[in-house]
């Protein structure tokens, strides 16, 4: 620990051009506007520290502030409200201590304030949160280490997340990933063998929310039809096939998939054979030769479940044979 700074001289802070309009404690209240532009104008003029701004800093006199800021809504529109109060160096650094958050203007700022390994135990303080029962702590410390590792462009932490003990953790990771669109396809693909299968199917999911972005998954279409073919539980089994119907819908070449998407037309699950049903319809529309599933389609106009009818009466009109759902 270094030497923290001492407190601005209230003299000081009292003349400092930019923020001696502000109090010892703003508070602001807006319906259907910001309660942020409602503070006096120093707050505007007050340095923004890490994601969401909890620690304010004036540019002029180093003074200090915590800030936040709550909303709610209904159906008349939104209510705001925004604290804002001075606090001295120590405060300021407890607060951002406190923080999940690692932005790197958070960690100078720890390090201005006498935390010289500021960074250090701040991984240290996220790492420890990830084997704790507080799912909310839990989901915020993969989000603050999510956000350093690929702000640093570090892929050996995102892979060391990915490889934890805690299959909550390593869901919560994908999860976090597909959720702010950081598309890490190989990662993705390479889940689909955790021996977890909630762990699986929010990696299928997070390839299938990359195919519907427009990324490119054919990379993953053997990882894919292994999965569909051969996973142990039905909704991954589900998922993956799901993968490939959008992969296909989107030019991609799945014909190594067509065996085991095939099988799946014989699912025990109804949505399991109708999303197999839908890849291989969307396949032949791109040009697929799907005709080793012509029979197996034919088949699914007979069965019970009219979603499954239907889906298989398209991919076989796709496919150039005419079907009927029901016949």
């Amino acid at each position: 620990m270094g030497t923290e700074p001492a407190d601005v001289d209230p003299a000081r802070a009292a003349d400092c051009a930019s923020c001696k309009d502000l109090g010892a404690h703003e508070y602001s209240s807006t319906r259907n506007a910001s309660a942020d532009d409602a503070l006096p104008p120093g707050f505007r003029r007050l340095a923004a520290i890490g994601r969401g701004g909890i620690l304010r800093r004036c540019p002029r006199c180093n003074s200090y502030f915590s800030y936040r800021r709550a909303y709610d809504s209904d159906l008349g529109g939104y209510d705001e409200e925004a604290w804002l109060d001075r606090i001295g160096s120590a405060e300021a650094r407890a607060c951002l201590l406190a923080s999940g958050d690692l932005s790197a203007d958070l960690i100078e700022e720890l390090r201005r304030l006498g935390v010289a390994d500021a960074l250090q135990g701040k991984l240290a303080s996220q790492m420890a949160a990830l084997q704790g029962d507080d799912k909310i702590a839990r989901h915020h410390a993969v989000s603050s280490l999510l956000a350093h590792y690929l702000g640093q462009g570090r892929l050996a932490g995102v892979d060391e997340l990915l490889a934890h003990p805690s299959p909550a953790v390593r869901r919560d990771v994908l999860y976090a990933l597909f959720a702010c669109g950081n598309h890490l396809i190989d990662r993705f693909g390479r889940m689909l063998a955790d021996v977890d299968p909630g762990v699986r199917n929010y990696a299928a999911w997070g390839l299938r929310s990359a195919a519907e972005g427009g990324k490119d998954v054919s990379g993953e279409v053997a990882r894919l039809a292994g999965v569909v073919g051969g996973d142990p539980d039905q909704d991954v089994r589900r998922q993956a096939a799901a993968v490939l119907a959008e992969a296909a819908a989107r030019g991609v070449d799945i014909s190594r998939a067509l065996a085991p998407l095939i099988s799946a037309l014989t699912s025990s699950a109804w949505s399991t054979r109708s999303t197999a049903a839908a890849a291989l319809g969307a396949a032949a529309a791109r040009g697929c030769d799907v005709r080793s599933a012509l029979p197996a389609l034919e088949a699914c106009l007979s069965d019970p479940d009219d979603t499954v009818r239907t889906r298989a009466a398209e991919a076989l009109r796709r496919a150039g044979q005419e079907g009927t759902a029901g016949r």
